[in-house]
């Protein structure tokens, strides 16, 4: 994995300075040394407990972003700063602390698929970034019934990943999706799109 991130020291102090966005490309290197493009990734860090410590408000912070926004009220809701009842119960109250870390995108190019590379990188973003949090987020959605990207380059990556071969039937493949990340101990909210496991949870192995 190859990422960025930014950060910006803000003397007002602002609600991103609370939710901590990392991006970038996930790379196979062979044995040649030689680095080949297989996808992008994209995830988001809610700092709620110095957001909370700085009376920022919890919802400031989340709609921050587009990305992050529609995940308050499922996590929070009425019982902001604390998490929501149903998430609570979503996760049997095996919920040790208030950070979120929010899993946004995984974008594996064609030729790469089907050899369960997905569910290694998201293994590995789990462990590489949810130190401290508590709660770990995704929102299961197929690519292909995105908008269409203004942009070129945003418009030649999504010619790039193939979108247009895959399932046409949206419902089909979500819960195809959510059966994939189900393997590795996210479940479900109820009358929510999300899925959500506690970090203190092992893992499943492969």
């Amino acid at each position: 994995m190859n990422w960025t991130a930014e950060s910006y020291v803000s003397a007002s102090g602002e609600p991103t300075d609370f939710l901590y966005e990392t991006d970038g490309d996930l790379l196979v290197v062979n044995d040649a040394d030689d680095r080949s493009l297989v996808g992008k990734f994209r995830l988001y860090y809610v700092d709620v407990e110095r957001a909370i410590n700085n009376g920022m408000p919890i919802f400031d912070v989340l709609d921050s972003y587009a990305q992050t926004v529609d995940y308050y009220d499922a996590l929070f809701g009425v019982n902001a700063p604390e998490f929501s009842d149903s998430l609570m119960k979503t996760l049997n109250d095996d919920v040790f602390g208030s950070n979120v870390l929010i899993l946004d995108r995984l974008e594996i190019l064609p030729k790469y698929r089907g050899r369960g590379l997905g569910l290694s990188v998201m293994r590995h973003m789990i462990e590489r970034f949810a130190g401290g949090a508590a709660v770990i987020a995704i929102k299961p959605f197929p690519l292909q019934f995105e908008l269409e990207s203004s942009r070129e380059d945003g418009k030649k990556w999504k010619v790039d990943l193939g979108l247009s071969e895959l399932s046409k039937n949206e419902r089909n493949a979500t819960k195809k999706l959510r059966d994939y990340y189900g393997r590795l101990g996210f479940v479900g909210m109820r009358g929510t799109p999300f899925m959500v496991k506690a970090s203190a949870w092992v893992m499943p192995s492969d």
